[in-house]
């Protein structure tokens, strides 16, 4: 089997440009919906924990 080069590696950069807005859109996505959601809120008060023995 022989290689042979080809110099047709116009889709390598599309390819990779959609691999990273897809990649900046769920990140996005993540840290709006944490904050839309207060999941990224400090939570003030006392810490409820104990164990009784």
């Amino acid at each position: 089997m022989r290689y042979t080069e080809t110099n047709d590696d116009s889709a390598v950069s599309p390819v990779i440009g959609v691999i990273l807005m897809v990649a900046i859109t769920v990140i996005l996505a993540a840290v709006i919906g944490t904050f839309v959601l207060g999941l990224g809120e400090k939570r003030s008060g006392e810490r409820a924990g104990g164990c009784d023995v």
